[in-house]
């Protein structure tokens, strides 16, 4: 039986360190206290010698001069064709990295705290006490830190996949409650379904009562929602597995000619504290990203 090879718990998002300074701290509260900043107040400083050298084997640097979402783009193009998995944002603390990196590139003095030991060993960090750490980033700078510290937010509330795979998700919900795009491969409880039944379980729940959907609204990733990888044999449905932990005869339906290519992230909608009866959303992505299959499933255990 094929077996997926990646496991890991979803998480999205890391906010500040107690660790950082004031200044830092402030510019950071600041950028993340409202939407990130859309208006041209600021333009990104011009790139020291010593940060656009380091660039590529310092994904974070890119982000002084580059928007988040086309960060996979810069970096294949100004480094050869270069890829990684994730460049760098897979987990809460790579993401608190990431932000405070874009601070390290301008030079900013962290006075104490692991900062501060972190990117003073950097050979592309050159401190500068002068560094304000409330104005020395530009409106494009500020949207990426607001984007990475939404992100740490998420990833402490239980929602710990990668970063691409964050942006994933929170693109899907965030269509609704237009209907998001599906994929040709659709399952409803288990079952081979419509778009307009995927849906109507999705927002409505059953008329059993097991569940009673994610709303007709908006729909917010974090909190008490979880995702999680799910990892294990595909089509297993044995005694030491929860019948909704693996979706089998959706991933069956699938027909990938290469299961070990395929990740399953499972996203949890709890109707009560228990976690005993909810909502349960599988997405399936081949190795390209795409989306391959999806299931809704309301679940329901008896205590």
């Amino acid at each position: 039986m094929t077996r997926l090879a990646v496991v890991v718990m979803l998480a999205a998002g890391c906010g500040g360190n107690r660790s950082e300074p004031a200044g830092a701290g402030s510019a950071v509260a600041t950028a993340n206290s409202a939407a990130p900043p859309t208006s041209s107040a600021a333009a990104p400083s011009p790139l020291s010698p010593k940060v656009a050298a380091a660039r590529c084997g310092e994904p974070c640097l890119f982000l002084v001069d580059t928007p988040i979402a086309q960060l996979t783009d810069a970096y294949r193009t100004a480094c050869g064709g270069m890829t990684t998995q994730d460049l760098g944002f897979d987990n809460c603390k790579q993401l608190d990295y990431a932000r405070n990196c874009i601070y390290a590139a301008h030079g900013f003095v962290y006075k104490k705290g692991r900062w501060k030991t972190t990117f003073t060993g950097k050979p592309w960090y050159d401190g500068n006490p002068a560094i304000d750490a409330k104005t020395v980033l530009s409106t494009l700078e500020l949207a990426n830190v607001h984007e990475l510290h939404e992100r740490g937010k998420a990833c402490r509330k239980n929602l710990d996949i990668s970063g691409a795979d964050y942006d994933r998700i929170k693109a899907w919900f965030g269509a609704l409650p237009a209907r998001p795009p599906l994929p040709k491969v659709v399952f409803v409880d288990g079952f081979a379904g419509t778009g307009k039944a995927f849906m109507d379980l999705l927002q409505n729940g059953e008329d059993s009562g097991a569940a009673d959907g994610v709303g007709t609204g908006q729909v917010a990733l974090g909190g008490k929602v979880i995702a999680v990888y799910v990892t294990g044999d595909l089509h297993d449905r044995g005694s030491h597995k929860l019948v909704e932990d693996m979706p089998a005869a959706m991933i069956a339906a699938i027909r990938a000619s290469d299961e070990s290519k395929l990740r399953v992230i499972r996203v949890r909608f709890p109707e009560d504290t228990d976690d005993d009866r909810g909502t349960d959303v599988f997405f399936v992505y081949d190795d390209a990203d795409a989306l391959r299959g999806i299931e809704v499933h309301m679940f329901a255990y008896v205590q």
